[in-house]
């Protein structure tokens, strides 16, 4: 940046600049995705889902990004049941793209399910998101231990 700025270069102006819903809805997202100790929960889900709710304003791919990332939040506190209806909800609809997504709502799915002791399902699911033309390397890897044994949270 300084060398930019010693060549002349200027920053733009961004007074008076309005992110679009597109821009607000992607901040939302993005800030689930990192949850911090000091956030309010209830706020974040709730503005996740509302934006969730208003798709029409935004692309619909941001709207499933928004319902697992309210899931992810719904996992941190224990809120099993609310994670799973989440990500059932997604994985029943039309989730290609934005393309790594089905590969984790699948993962992710397969974990809330053992954490549920509901095994057969979590396998289930893990195999799904085996089964996928295109999974991240990640979530694939997830996939498989979650195959070998049950997800459960680092003590």
């Amino acid at each position: 940046m300084p060398a930019l700025l010693e060549a002349g270069l200027e920053l733009p102006d961004l007074n008076g600049f309005q992110p679009g819903d597109a821009s607000r809805f992607r901040a939302v997202v993005d800030r689930a995705y990192r949850l911090e100790p000091d956030d309010d929960l209830d706020a974040l889900v709730h503005g996740l889902l509302e934006l969730d709710a208003s798709a029409d304003m935004v692309e619909a791919r941001l709207a499933l990004e928004a319902r697992f990332a309210a899931s992810g939040v719904y996992l941190s506190v224990g809120d099993l049941d609310s994670a799973r209806d989440l990500l059932e909800a997604v994985s029943q609809g039309q989730f290609e793209r934005p393309s790594y997504l089905p590969g984790f709502v699948l993962v992710r799915l397969g974990q809330v399910r053992d954490l549920m002791g509901e095994r057969p399902r979590a396998i289930a699911a893990y195999r799904a998101a085996l089964a996928l033309a295109y999974c991240p390397l990640e979530a694939r890897t997830m996939a498989e231990s979650g195959l070998l044994e049950p997800f459960a949270f680092a003590s």
